[in-house]
């Protein structure tokens, strides 16, 4: 008899407590997200989904919404722990992980930024100049593109400058 969806994944889980985590065993994502194998070879259906979404999915018996995702109420990629897990949009799943601490910003404004190839005083200059000169004479001047100094000029770039 063929095992169900249902038996191969929950096989693939240790199932804890109700409160705590339980934590998927087999296959991980780079980032600690379990992965699993649904479909089938023989139609082509066969892909490797989250294992969260399908923990999910086979405890409410709902599909999960387009452009949805399952957020973890206990910031633990490994859990599937259908408790821990809700439907959310991107915004905020990302909100919630930049709040718990989980997610910072690695960019770092202005000159600090690694490919800024501008000063705040270059900025400054450029917007203060305005359309005075031409983005031609103004990119030879600095060294950078046309376009480059179309975006200081419109506050693309450099916005809090």
């Amino acid at each position: 008899m063929k095992a169900t969806l249902s038996d191969r994944f929950w096989a693939k889980v240790s199932v804890g407590e109700l409160e705590e985590c339980w934590l998927w065993t087999a296959t991980k994502t780079r980032f600690g997200y379990g992965s699993f194998r649904v479909g089938s070879l023989t139609d082509g259906t066969r892909r490797k989904e989250m294992a969260h979404r399908i923990a999910y999915t086979l405890s409410t018996g709902k599909d999960i919404p387009a452009g949805m995702v399952v957020m973890h109420s206990c910031d633990n990629p490994q859990c599937v722990n259908p408790a821990h897990l809700s439907v959310g949009t991107y915004s905020e799943n990302g909100k919630q992980a930049y709040d718990r601490q989980r997610r910072f910003s690695t960019v770092k404004p202005r000159e600090g930024h690694p490919r800024a190839r501008l000063t705040e005083s270059q900025v400054s200059y450029i917007r203060k100049v305005g359309k005075s000169r031409t983005l031609k004479s103004m990119a030879e001047e600095f060294n950078v593109s046309k376009s480059t100094i179309d975006a200081v000029r419109r506050n693309v770039n450099w916005k809090s400058a």
